[in-house]
């Protein structure tokens, strides 16, 4: 094979190598719904939803690996009607994970992103069905859009924001496309 062939080949065979990680990276299908904020993917890694505010509570417990033992933080407690209806709408369907800020590497387990539900941006849409508020601590490029989106749920009495008689009607709500 001529040189300049090799060098072709090579150029090629790295692009493509290139094109599959960033995809496998950003493509993803959902394995379970661990509360309205975090999502575990196939793949392992979990993902927290930029912008959602969790409704978890948080505790540290000792883990206690071969003779070392450490504080992790661990979910005590979730909003289980919330998370069902979460897992309804979403059940087994591929994502695509929009990263904002960084590109982390493919290996990272946690990750921080918007997630694509086919057109719909599944952060705005549990914000919008009053799911959850918005996480006020963190700055991103939707930021604005999700108060709006949880200003209109809550003016609508939407999920969390509605009153104890209107709340069944509440959880029948549109899902995302």
């Amino acid at each position: 094979m001529k040189p300049g062939y090799t060098v072709v080949l090579l150029l090629l065979l790295t692009a493509i190598l290139i094109w599959g990680i960033t995809y496998l990276s950003t493509h993803d299908r959902i394995e379970e719904v661990e509360d309205v904020s975090m999502l575990r993917l196939d793949r392992g890694r979990r993902v927290f939803l930029l912008g959602v505010q969790s409704t978890a509570k948080w505790d540290s417990v000792e883990a206690k690996e071969l003779t070392q033992v450490e504080k992790v933080w661990s979910i005590v407690e979730v909003d289980t009607p919330r998370v069902q209806r979460l897992e309804e709408q979403v059940d087994r369907q591929g994502v695509t994970l929009e990263f904002v800020e960084f590109e982390p590497d493919s290996s990272s387990q946690d990750l921080h992103a918007y997630v694509w539900l086919d057109d719909t941006l599944l952060n705005a849409w549990i914000i919008e069905q009053g799911l959850a508020r918005v996480n006020r601590e963190q700055s991103h490029p939707q930021a604005e859009q999700f108060l709006r989106h949880e200003q209109e749920a809550k003016a609508a009495g939407r999920g969390i924001w509605a009153m104890p008689a209107q709340s069944a009607s509440a959880d029948s709500a549109a899902a995302p496309n």
